[in-house]
């Protein structure tokens, strides 16, 4: 199992363009695509929960969600996961609203 915290650590690590924003209600982390925008484009990409003390993370799709109208939410159990699902995110993102020019 890995925590949101790590979650946050390693998106910090090993995705340059990903931010992240503490959420509450579930605790965690939301990530976003350069910056946090709730408008259109959407930039939010995923989120990383544990709902309570002790009790499994769970990495939650948000594009694919917003993308599909069903939840994408999975139970966090590497960083190979994690990379993999936020790798897909940022695909998804780059097909429907192209990445903005630094």
């Amino acid at each position: 199992m890995i925590s949101p915290d790590a979650i946050k650590e390693l998106v910090e690590r090993d995705f340059a363009d990903v931010r992240a924003e503490r959420r509450h209600n579930p605790d965690g982390w939301s990530f976003y695509h350069r910056e946090a925008h709730r408008g259109e484009p959407p930039t939010r990409l995923a989120g990383a929960v544990q709902p309570w003390p002790g009790s499994p993370t769970f990495f939650r799709l948000a594009l694919s969600s917003r993308l599909t109208g069903a939840e994408h939410e999975h139970q966090a159990d590497s960083a190979e996961q994690v990379r993999a699902w936020l790798r897909d995110e940022l695909r998804l993102y780059d097909e429907h609203y192209g990445r903005p020019k630094a």
